[in-house]
């Protein structure tokens, strides 16, 4: 059972996420919808920056304002952006018919990614839920700005499908260890700037 839940958590880690993100960023401007590739990167930036910056000030400051989380979920995050933009562009592609059923697989693969963060005790289920409502504002950014490619035939969806494959082989298990620099970087914030006064939970893989 826990080799099953590390297969599934890692599928949010950002090692896979970020190339995810970027492969379709590339497919995008190579179908001519650059300004749908850029509003898929400003979402991603949306988010990343949500992310992160939530979890430093919550590593340093938590304890202190007594808040009951310690570091919002990165995976379930950066897996309801990822995930959920990978089905944006499947749904245009595919047509209304494969909406629902495009939608129920993401929305089961997120919400597993969310759920084994919480059987491996890396989160709490607020900082889960604050993952999700992080990674589901920056979708609505990119669903704001999206639109469908000028050159369909140029973003097939076996491609995203594919591109899924590739990287879920090539990454799949690999850390980025994002959250060992943010926790660095909030340990300095609280013993060389003074910021805050309790000290900083523990911390889990971003």
């Amino acid at each position: 059972m826990h080799s099953l839940l590390l297969l599934i958590t890692d599928a949010g880690d950002l090692m896979v996420t970020a190339p995810l993100a970027l492969g379709l960023m590339l497919l995008l401007w190579r179908a001519g919808a650059p300004r749908t590739a850029l509003a898929m990167a400003a979402g991603l930036g949306v988010c990343f920056a949500l992310l992160a910056v939530s979890k430093l000030v919550f590593v340093a400051c938590g304890n202190y304002w007594m808040a009951g989380i310690r570091s919002p979920s990165g995976h379930t995050g950066m897996s309801t952006y990822v995930y959920g933009s990978y089905a944006l562009v499947l749904a245009t592609l595919l047509g209304p018919r494969r909406v629902p059923a495009i939608a129920v697989a993401a929305g089961l693969l997120v919400a597993a990614i969310g759920a084994s963060r919480l059987f491996l005790h890396c989160h709490t289920p607020s900082e889960v839920l604050v993952g999700l409502l992080f990674g589901a504002n920056a979708l609505l950014v990119f669903a704001w700005f999206y639109r469908a490619p000028p050159r369909p035939e140029q973003l097939r969806p076996t491609w995203l499908l594919g591109l899924l494959a590739l990287v879920m082989l090539m990454l799949h298990g690999q850390h980025a260890g994002a959250e060992g620099v943010l926790y660095r970087v909030a340990l300095a914030l609280r013993d060389h700037y003074g910021v805050c006064l309790g000290p900083p939970h523990p911390v889990a893989w971003f």
